[in-house]
């Protein structure tokens, strides 16, 4: 019986335990891939919602998501119904009434037009014309403010501008470039493309009231030990494949070449085959340059000793004052000298004396009539 009761008492501290696990509230935008949204089941998924996950496993706290149309978790988040949301672009204007956290990723925004002739391919070709971007975001916030060129037409979603657009209304989206080459794939709306104008690239941070800044300093610091043990770089690459930094780069190709149709692809492996081949030339060129440096150093080599060898066959010709009878040799200086030691001294040639045959016959002569040179 006791056993029992022991039994009974640990599943209430176990569930007591529990209860008393704080439980936050976090706010998700429901249309909003691959960033955040919500399947066909209704539950919360996305890069964004994994970010939360792992925050919430690291402090230790329970976490419910509350998928919303973007404008309406804007106005749940300001009257206090969530705790924080799990992505929002910073601005000075937000920062007034929102903290943020350290950006966990960061996203450019992007042209996209139909295709066909006459469409816009930059933000200045949008003059007179109606551009779709998503109600309340960053963008649309920033359109009027900054004077940009075009008519902004507010929609509910990312996913609803690319559908106007590729109806017919309308001429140009600006959308988050992710978001729109997954959303091209998703709806298949091969009629519209992605321009090379980007509009810029933005922190995406997790949000909350002002209220909530000691909130906010310790999710922060889970981001920072999910950054630093690299479960942070885990989700980035689950959702996006290999990110460098400054792209995603294997999402966008991948993407690009399920989107962008046989044209785009193959303009995409252009680029990569183009900036293989611009590698190997750099490296082949660098080879070049160092034999060609080396050869101008042999070069150099040979011609100085060209050059000395000239130089010493110089100093041997001309005219050589020489006597008619002891042979000596008058130098530059007016002294005379022995010709061996001046061919010596001007030259490397080096002297051996001894007797041609006439004049051994002669000096025999001579030994013989006792008027021989001393030896």
């Amino acid at each position: 019986m006791r056993h029992l009761c022991a039994f009974f008492l640990a599943i209430a501290a176990g569930l007591s335990a529990q209860d008393a696990t704080p439980l936050l509230r976090v706010g998700v935008d429901a249309d909003y891939p691959p960033f955040e949204y919500a399947d066909p089941r209704g539950w919360a998924d996305g890069y964004s919602v994994d970010v939360v996950r792992a925050v919430s496993r690291d402090l230790g706290v329970q976490v419910v998501f509350v998928p919303r149309p973007w404008p309406l978790l804007r106005k749940e988040l300001s009257e206090g119904r969530l705790d924080f949301v799990s992505g929002m672009f910073r601005s000075l204007e937000r920062e007034a009434t929102l903290v943020f956290s350290h950006p966990h990723l960061r996203i450019d925004h992007a042209l996209f037009v139909r295709r066909e002739p006459g469409a816009p391919r930059q933000l200045s070709d949008l003059a007179g014309r109606t551009v779709f971007v998503q109600e309340a975001t960053y963008v649309h916030e920033q359109w009027h403010r900054r004077g940009l060129p075009g008519i902004p037409a507010p929609v509910l979603t990312e996913r609803e501008a690319l559908r106007r657009l590729a109806a017919g209304t309308g001429d140009g989206a600006v959308v988050t470039r992710l978001g729109g080459l997954s959303l091209l794939r998703e709806l298949r709306l091969m009629n519209v493309e992605l321009t090379g104008e980007a509009f810029e690239r933005l922190d995406y941070c997790l949000a909350a009231d002002r209220s909530r800044k000691e909130l906010m300093d310790r999710l922060d610091g889970s981001l920072d030990r999910l950054r630093g043990s690299g479960q942070l770089e885990d989700i980035r690459r689950k959702w996006f494949g290999q990110v460098d930094g400054s792209a995603q780069r294997t999402f966008y190709v991948r993407l690009a070449l399920w989107t962008g149709g046989p044209t785009l692809g193959l303009l995409l492996i252009l680029v990569v085959a183009n900036r293989v081949l611009m590698r190997r030339v750099a490296a082949r060129t660098a080879e070049l340059r160092f034999h060609q440096a080396h050869l101008e150093e042999l070069v150099q080599e040979r011609t100085a000793e060209l050059e000395r060898a000239l130089a010493e066959v110089k100093r041997l010709s001309g005219f050589i004052p020489i006597c008619a009878a002891c042979k000596k040799v008058r130098d530059d200086r007016g002294y005379w000298t022995q010709v061996e030691a001046y061919i010596s001294e001007r030259s490397e040639a080096t002297f051996s004396h001894g007797l041609c045959p006439e004049c051994m016959k002669q000096w025999h002569l001579e030994a013989a009539r006792g008027d021989a040179p001393p030896e």
